[in-house]
């Protein structure tokens, strides 16, 4: 591979890394939300004074913490895989190897498919102007961040893509 497409792969790398550094830290507030509510409610809840929409508020913010937190495991490379197959092809590493890239291909395929169709729909109820049902806030923002959250794991899965097929290009 010429210089101009590792320059490429190093900048969409670093502004990757900046994007989801930012994630988490918007993904860490609204984690830090959600345990706020709740507590709060259950310390209201003794004084009988519960936190009206406690819920609502509560399972709005696990949105965002969990959608950022799908692409940054991703990207970490925490997911949970199961190689039960490919482990036994370590003497094959070439079928091991394009197994791992065929389901990464896969995988982009499905999630692009999910995320396409959440912004779909998230844009869909923007237009009703969808709300909960106590607070009446706004739910249209939450689904897109979920939209969002998947885009970046599927722009982490061609990153991955794209550096396996580097590296393979060298060897």
């Amino acid at each position: 591979m010429n210089k101009s497409g590792d320059v490429t792969l190093d900048v969409l790398s670093r502004i990757g890394r900046v994007a989801l550094r930012i994630a988490l830290l918007i993904g860490v507030v609204f984690m830090l939300g959600t345990m706020l509510t709740i507590v709060a409610n259950i310390i209201s809840r003794s004084f009988g004074k519960p936190i009206l929409g406690a819920l609502e508020i509560a399972s709005l913010c696990l949105v965002p913490a969990s959608a950022i937190t799908i692409g940054y495991a991703a990207f970490a490379g925490s997911h949970v895989t199961v190689d039960i197959l490919t482990s036994t092809l370590k003497k094959r590493r070439i079928i091991s190897t394009t197994l791992s890239l065929l389901t990464t291909v896969c995988s982009i395929a499905f999630w692009g498919l999910v995320a396409w169709e959440s912004t779909n729909y998230a844009i869909g109820q923007w237009t009703i102007r969808e709300a909960t049902e106590v607070l009446k806030l706004p739910v249209a923002p939450f689904r897109m961040i979920w939209a969002i959250g998947l885009w970046i794991l599927v722009f982490v899965l061609c990153t991955n893509v794209t550096r396996f097929l580097k590296n393979e290009a060298k060897e």
